[in-house]
């Protein structure tokens, strides 16, 4: 029995253990002893028998022989890792296998890349050989099972396709990708909790203290510049305010403030068109009947024309207004057109009236709007004060809306309003023109109370109608100093009171028509009841 090594290694190799030594005094082996008495054995069989190659005995030895050489090229490269490239699987154990060519082992297949090793499953087969050959095949994964496991099944498996190394990349791209996203979220996660846990002491609401004193600042400056313009423009208003209720507007060029917008036909008629901030904001809106209205000025040969005067424009700018603030594609005359606008207009049936833009005192201005049971749906636009020469109003029949304009008083050369049977809301102008002789205001919706003042500031009223509206209030004791009145219609309101010491003497009524039972009106010609519309004949 052989003595161990002392030092650095006190375990002697696997195979180095329990040597003996031959005749001539050289170790060996237990397996080179079993080997050397199967020698001697095969020897005497050689003497008593000739030795063929097709002996068990040859086969033997000429097995020994290539199994040794097989041994010797493995330890010759030890680095056997290395052969098929990293990653893959590979068994040092078979420089230490000790092979049973007696019972050849079976190579099975363990996945769809696995190959059965030729030549292993035939007895006789020329393992060793094989062996080299598949060790030294860069293809092949494990060639050999590990010791102990000898008698077991061999598996041979081929090296990954390009189909596999291309999942293998996959798999290991989005390992990647997971890990670089879960780290940059715990990045989020350390920076939000660094900001959650920084000093309270320098944010206020949930703001740093520098954006929440930044954010205080622009806030001050625009409330304080938001209150000055507000300041500003009511104090404008007011003044506007105050001057059209004593001074009357004239057709005249005056400061106008600055507009927002570049038009050639604004910057000349804002004078007139845009007196006050508040006649600015329709021209902000391009839907909106002024904006349409200058937008049809720039597509109109007789306002493009070199030789036509800003009254000219004027006019039909005023005209174009009213005819986009009630509908007029819908009207059943519209009177709009690339002619003179005192060509707008059309006679009816028999010549009984006229439809549309008239001039009457002369070629170039237009004097009555006639525009009765012509389809009118909207609201009038003051504009209409700015035909200063209009004597002549006629709205009856339509569906207006909306109050009348305050700045009706403007026109100074009007002498008939009339605007029954439409939808108009909203109280009485404080007045009309001086020389008003005829209003007819039946059939609406307007409220309030009939004004004070209007028998002084219209002595030339003749005609008078208010009947089925919704005044209130009784009847002003100056419409007693208005002695050319002859018709006064006042029935379907709700007014109360007596008429008896001022309209009962010093009148030849035409007409007085009043609810008699709410009303004390001893001199009417004709006595209503409340609210309707048949009346009984007082005279």
């Amino acid at each position: 029995m052989g003595v161990a090594t002392m030092g650095k290694n006190p375990r002697p190799p696997s195979g180095d253990h329990d040597r003996g030594t031959d005749d001539d005094g050289n170790k060996y082996s237990p397996r080179q002893r079993t080997r050397r008495k199967v020698e001697e054995d095969d020897d005497d069989m050689s003497a008593m028998k000739p030795e063929s190659a097709s002996s068990p005995s040859g086969h033997r030895r000429q097995l020994d022989q290539e199994e040794g050489r097989t041994l010797s090229a493995l330890r010759a490269d030890r680095n056997v890792k290395k052969v098929a490239g990293p990653g893959l699987l590979f068994l040092e154990q078979a420089l230490r296998c000790d092979l049973d060519v007696e019972k050849p082992l079976p190579i099975t297949r363990s996945r769809p890349h696995a190959a059965t090793v030729p030549g292993a499953v035939s007895g006789g087969g020329d393992y060793s050989q094989m062996a080299i050959d598949k060790l030294e095949d860069s293809s092949i994964v494990s060639a050999l099972p590990p010791a102990g496991f000898r008698n077991g099944p061999i598996e041979a498996h081929l090296a990954p396709d390009d189909a596999e190394i291309e999942a293998r990349m996959t798999v290991r791209l989005e390992g990647q990708i997971t890990k670089q996203v879960e780290q940059r979220l715990m990045n989020d996660v350390i920076v939000a909790t660094e900001v959650k846990e920084a000093d309270p002491s320098s944010h206020i609401c949930g703001f740093q203290l520098r954006t929440f004193i930044a954010f205080v600042m622009i806030f001050g400056v625009i409330v304080t510049v938001g209150g000055v313009a507000t300041g500003v423009l009511l104090s404008m208003s007011d003044n506007d305010s105050d001057q059209s209720k004593s001074v009357p507007f004239v057709l005249s060029p005056t400061t106008a403030p600055v507009m927002p917008i570049e038009d050639v036909f604004l910057d000349e008629l804002r004078s007139w068109i845009a007196p006050t901030e508040q006649d600015l904001i329709p021209f902000y809106d391009p839907y909106s009947a002024q904006s349409q209205a200058l937008e049809w000025l720039h597509n109109d040969p007789i306002s493009m024309s070199q030789n036509r005067t800003t009254e000219t424009v004027l006019q039909r700018y005023v005209l174009a207004v009213l005819f986009f603030s009630t509908g007029g594609s819908n009207w059943f005359w519209p009177y709009l057109s690339d002619d003179h606008a005192c060509t707008w207009n059309v006679d009816g049936e028999e010549g009984n009236y006229t439809t549309g833009a008239v001039c009457t005192a002369d070629d170039e201005t237009v004097d009555r709007l006639e525009l009765s049971k012509n389809n009118l749906r909207g609201r009038l636009p003051w504009e209409i004060v700015l035909m200063t020469n209009l004597a002549s109003i006629d709205f009856d029949s339509n569906s207006i809306s909306g109050s009348i304009p305050s700045r009706i008083i403007d026109l100074s050369h009007l002498e008939i309003f009339w605007a029954r049977d439409n939808d108009l809301t909203g109280t009485l102008p404080s007045t009309f023109s001086p020389v008003t002789s005829s209003i007819d205001l039946r059939q609406n919706s307007m409220n309030g109370s009939i004004p004070v003042g209007w028998g002084e500031a219209m002595p030339k009223l003749e005609y008078l109608a208010l009947e089925l509206n919704s005044f209130t209030g009784t009847i002003p004791s100056d419409i007693g100093n208005i002695t050319p009145l002859e018709v006064f219609t006042f029935f379907g309101n709700s007014l109360t009171g007596s008429v008896d010491e001022f309209l009962c003497h010093g009148f030849q009524w035409t007409d007085l028509m009043a609810d008699c039972y709410e009303v004390d009106c001893p001199c009417c010609t004709v006595c209503c009841y409340d609210g309707e519309v048949e009346c009984d004949d007082m005279t």
